[in-house]
């Protein structure tokens, strides 16, 4: 028996039982995107949020204090100053959008 990924097991078309098909039920779309659990949970975070997350200033914001704990834990004291730490995590490049799928 070879490996099944969660596209193999679910019918593209499958009949749900017992789904609730009234005025206020699902939509065709989503019913479309049940085929892939990745697809549907990312239906319902809007797009907004992803923007937000990558202009986020929580980076800037902490910056220092996480330079600070850096400096603290180099296992070698006095190897690299404040200021060294300080440059090597400001030139991290910003994180994009399609970035961030890839962590979820």
């Amino acid at each position: 028996m070879g490996i099944t990924t969660p596209q193999t097991i679910i019918l593209p078309q499958a009949d749900y039982h017992g789904l609730y098909s009234d005025e206020h039920g699902p939509t065709d779309e989503v019913i479309a995107m049940a085929v892939s659990p990745l697809k549907l949970s990312l239906n319902f975070i809007p797009n907004t949020l992803w923007q937000q997350v990558a202009v986020d200033r929580y980076f800037a914001q902490n910056l220092t204090s996480r330079v600070n704990k850096m400096f603290g834990k180099q296992k070698t004291p006095g190897k690299k100053t404040k200021k060294m730490f300080m440059m090597q995590e400001a030139r991290k490049p910003d994180i994009k959008p399609h970035e961030i799928l890839r962590l979820i």
